[in-house]
């Protein structure tokens, strides 16, 4: 009988594609700029990004526009830490 163990994820944001995506803890610190950590995935019910954690493309510098609520799940402890380049 083997045992896995699962390894933990957090949520990001990518402000270039749009997407959002999983990455393994350990490898936060290799997120580049542009890319969010998140705290929790954007709910669906949001009336102005239905879950898609984006409002529209900025077509001047080519970033999508960050919902409100996505701004509310980003996770600072994160950013601030030593970890993540800035």
């Amino acid at each position: 009988m083997q045992i896995f163990m699962k390894n933990k994820t957090t949520w990001c944001f990518s402000a270039f594609s749009g997407k959002l995506y999983e990455c393994l803890t350990d490898d936060l610190h290799l997120l580049n700029e542009g890319q969010i950590p998140l705290k929790d995935k954007p709910r669906n019910g949001c009336k102005k990004c239905y879950g898609r954690g984006y409002i529209g493309k900025n077509q001047t510098n080519l970033v999508y526009d960050v919902c409100l609520c996505l701004r509310k799940q980003i996770n600072f402890d994160i950013i601030n830490s030593n970890n993540v380049k800035k």
